[in-house]
């Protein structure tokens, strides 16, 4: 399935409004099934998207790549101290001449 049938089906159920679940089914699967043996893992799909809407976030998530952040507190100390350091202007000695004298 391409991203041309993907919108097509939102324009679809969007276009129903607020349908009943039947409407959307039968929109859905009007716009994204080309051969008659996806019927059965569209309904799998579509019942399981109804059981649990959030399981499409947690598919999604899984899909998508894993940023990994430092895991020891030694490591965002010293992340933290080279961005300091970074950014932060250095203390810049004082000349001899610049120095009071006391």
């Amino acid at each position: 399935m391409g991203p041309d049938r993907a919108r097509l089906a939102v324009a679809a159920v969007r276009a129903l409004g607020l349908p009943a679940r039947d409407d959307v089914y039968w929109a859905l699967h009007a716009t994204l099934i080309a051969r008659h043996a996806d019927t059965a893992l569209f309904d799998q799909a579509f019942a399981l998207f109804w059981r649990d809407p959030a399981f499409l976030k947690r598919a999604i998530a899984e899909m998508l790549p894993q940023v990994q952040l430092p895991a020891s507190a030694q490591n965002e100390q010293a992340l933290f101290r080279r961005l300091s350091e970074a950014l932060l202007p250095r203390n810049v000695p004082q000349r001899h001449e610049d120095r009071e004298e006391t």
